[in-house]
């Protein structure tokens, strides 16, 4: 339940990967978006909430030519016991400089989906930080760990 309303609240996630009957299929470093609407009113409102929402739903698919990427870079220490990740200083800059001394370049990477590039993960769990390729690391294994 959502505040002080009687209603419940539900959230959908659906992983699009394409049509096959149409040809639109999802390739590396494209972004489908869609957003659309379910509601429940009272029978004699349906009609009019209905065609308020018509026009707020949208479906787009962003090419990965229309990211406006930003470079970001890791950065570790000598001892290799800690690292930092440095963002460019605005979109579309392609270099960064990391200003810890001592430190060398040990991944590259951008701020936007970009084709053979693995996205990579910084989670804080407890004490346990780890950067990862894995998106669910922290998920439990069904019946515990």
């Amino acid at each position: 339940r959502v505040g002080s309303s009687s209603r419940d609240y539900y959230v959908f996630t659906v992983n699009w990967r394409g049509n096959t009957r149409d040809k639109t299929i999802l390739d590396a470093g494209k972004t489908h978006a869609h957003r659309s609407y379910m509601f429940a009113s009272r029978l004699d409102s349906v009609e009019t909430r209905a065609k308020n929402l018509r026009d707020k739903t949208k479906s787009v698919t962003i090419e990965i030519e229309e990211w406006s990427p930003r470079r970001v870079d890791i950065y570790q220490d000598a001892a290799e016991s800690k690292f930092v990740a440095v963002a460019a200083s605005s979109p579309g800059t392609l270099s960064t400089s990391c200003p810890k001394a001592g430190t060398s370049l040990v991944c590259e990477g951008y701020s936007t989906p970009k084709i053979y590039y693995q996205p990579l993960f910084y989670m804080q769990c407890g004490t346990s930080t780890p950067l990862v390729f894995d998106p669910y690391h922290f998920t439990p294994l069904p019946g515990g760990r």
